[in-house]
């Protein structure tokens, strides 16, 4: 298995672009796909040009959650992708999402998209429970609450003015030699919930997590006990992107016993 990393909020190689947001390539088993679209589309095209990334050739997109930093390329699909292409979101990734700001609410949802056109250019599925997409790919579902700490601010709300609680979010489990490595955006759902649920659905032990942890601002206490939580789950490799924060992605690495990689546009990384 294969991830490089297109869009993140680090970069340290010359020619690609770093913003708030992430997009990852994966391949495993001759499929290839994408998890998320990064935030703006002149930075995804910029990165997937750089790398040598035809999206054509992408089996599976797979939308974390209706952030704009997870979906901003959204509306390019139907002019990148293969009709063979399935793209695999929660089907309440349309509800409308905003930010709290003083009186004010920021729209912080999905760009716009020609729904129709995108139908016709790839097949969209956007209703499941937990299953799997392809022999070494299971998509989450819904992420339970198994009684860890989610990542809800009641900053962030629905149209409707409720707190959103993320109940869009989704992880993919990819099976690698009888463990498995999942790929998050943010966490929202808390990322003790998301291992507990990998380990529950595929009764399978927790190799790694890449992607965004959603810890950024936690005192050290807290980034203890997750860490350490992460630790009695078994889990053996940390990397760290996106909403993690940077300062506590370094914290996470020197604390962490297993392996912890902070990752920046065009890396790779590989499970063998």
């Amino acid at each position: 298995m294969r991830i490089q990393v297109i869009v993140e909020n680090k970069v340290f190689r010359s020619g690609l672009i770093a913003e708030h947001g992430l997009s990852l390539l994966g391949e495993i088993g001759g499929k290839r796909f994408l998890f998320d679209l990064g935030q703006s589309q002149d930075v995804f095209l910029n990165n997937c040009r750089k790398l040598g990334v035809n999206i054509e050739d992408v089996d599976f997109v797979f939308l974390s959650h209706g952030h704009y930093d997870h979906t901003g390329s959204l509306a390019l699909l139907p002019d990148l992708v293969s009709s063979h292409t399935v793209l695999y979101a929660h089907s309440l990734i349309r509800t409308g999402k905003y930010k709290k700001e003083g009186k004010r609410l920021r729209y912080v949802g999905l760009p716009d998209v020609d729904w129709d056109r995108l139908t016709d250019s790839c097949m969209v599925d956007l209703a499941f429970p937990c299953r799997r997409i392809d022999e070494n790919l299971f998509l989450s579902g819904s992420i339970p609450d198994y009684g860890y700490p989610k990542m809800i601010s009641p900053y962030y709300v629905l149209k409707d003015g409720e707190v959103d609680e993320f109940n869009d979010e989704v992880c993919l489990y990819c099976l690698v030699k009888e463990e498995v490595v999942i790929l998050t955006g943010c966490s929202h759902r808390g990322i003790l919930n998301i291992v507990s649920h990998a380990r529950e659905k595929l009764s399978l032990p927790v190799r790694a997590i890449i992607g965004g942890f959603h810890l950024q601002g936690l005192p050290e206490e807290e980034l203890e006990r997750v860490v350490s939580e992460l630790e009695r789950l078994g889990v053996k490799e940390l990397y760290p992107l996106h909403c993690t924060g940077v300062e506590e992605a370094c914290w996470i690495k020197r604390r962490f016993s297993g392996k912890c990689e902070v990752k920046g546009c065009g890396d790779e990384i590989v499970f063998s």
